[in-house]
């Protein structure tokens, strides 16, 4: 009986520390110069090399997504991306990857490009494109938590390695 109850014990203590984090952890890859903060209850992962999706001069991709994507997917009456939030560094300078992520100098205004080009003001888009010399960074939401929002957390968490 004493071991029984140590056992069990012992798998509270575990499942416990394994699945609790308090406060975000700073996330970084081998070969790609970013570093962000991942939310709590969120993961980020290297994608593989995709030729057909990546922007031009695309030097590494990630991805972030809550720990229970596919739950949210599932549940979901929206038809979500396979990405919650991406992040693509690319070796271009800020003219170039702007041109390559759809944004569009105007009258001294950055815009949106579509058919009616719309203001690209900070936080209040999805995309968010942030440059140092020859290298940029495109950030996109494609879902956001709606109870706890974590895109503007993360693009502000951004930082390039020299």
């Amino acid at each position: 009986m004493n071991c029984a109850l140590a056992i069990t014990l012992m798998g509270i203590a575990l499942t416990t520390t394994a699945a609790t984090r308090l406060k975000p952890e700073v996330f970084g890859a081998s070969g790609c110069p970013v570093t962000f903060e991942v939310p709590v209850g969120w993961k980020a992962t290297v994608l593989p090399p995709n030729p057909e999706m990546e922007f031009p001069h695309s030097v590494c991709s990630l991805a972030l997504q809550p720990t229970n994507w596919e739950k949210i997917q599932e549940e979901s009456d929206l038809e979500l991306n396979d990405l919650a939030i991406e992040i693509q560094v690319i070796q271009l300078p800020f003219k170039s990857a702007a041109e390559a992520v759809g944004l569009e100098e105007q009258d001294g205004e950055w815009t949106i490009v579509g058919r009616a080009p719309m203001p690209a003001t900070p936080f209040e888009t999805r995309h968010v494109l942030l440059s140092r010399d020859s290298l940029s960074v495109a950030a996109t939401a494609y879902w956001d938590s709606p109870e706890h929002p974590v895109f503007e957390s993360v693009v502000t968490s951004l930082k390039l390695k020299r």
